[in-house]
């Protein structure tokens, strides 16, 4: 009997942690582990991420101002001389993307891992992206991240090369 229930257990944990299939949402692979909360669903997190990409390639000043609405710690891998950017506010967050559109960059979302953790409001992100601009070669990057759920801010973002 304890064998059964034991089985039953990892089979209950297993399918509230993961996603069962990877969904798409505007080509984009999404998947999950963890519970999500209602109001924090993974294609809304995605939606975040999506916007944030799209006023990126655009170079949406408000829009991005709309995705980072207060202070984040984003970190990006560069080419020299820049190299490796940090930033903690958005006046400095701002002029980075504003450089980096100056140079035609461009950035597609091809894969997003949300993981939530129990009781938080803030999942984190697993991006898969690919990047180019003119001072790049282009290639596959990877992120970590953070999202708010209570307003779908992003609040850290560390992008690798």
């Amino acid at each position: 009997m304890r064998g059964v229930v034991g089985l039953c257990l990892v089979i209950i944990v297993t399918a509230c942690s993961a996603s069962p299939t990877p969904t798409i949402v505007g080509g984009t692979t999404v998947t999950y582990t963890g519970s999500p909360p209602a109001d924090c669903a993974p294609m809304k997190v995605a939606d975040a991420v999506r916007a944030f990409i799209d006023a990126f390639n655009h170079g949406d000043q408000q829009a991005l101002l709309q995705v980072f609405p207060r202070s984040v710690i984003f970190s990006a891998q560069n080419p020299p001389p820049v190299g490796f950017f940090l930033s903690s506010g958005q006046p400095s967050l701002l002029e980075y993307f504003s450089q980096r559109h100056a140079h035609g960059e461009m950035l597609e979302l091809t894969a997003l891992h949300i993981q939530y953790g129990a009781a938080s409001r803030e999942p984190g992100l697993a991006p898969t992206i690919n990047r180019r601009s003119d001072d790049l070669p282009p290639g596959v990057v990877t992120a970590k991240g953070a999202i708010d759920c209570d307003d779908g801010a992003i609040i850290l973002w560390n992008q690798g090369s």
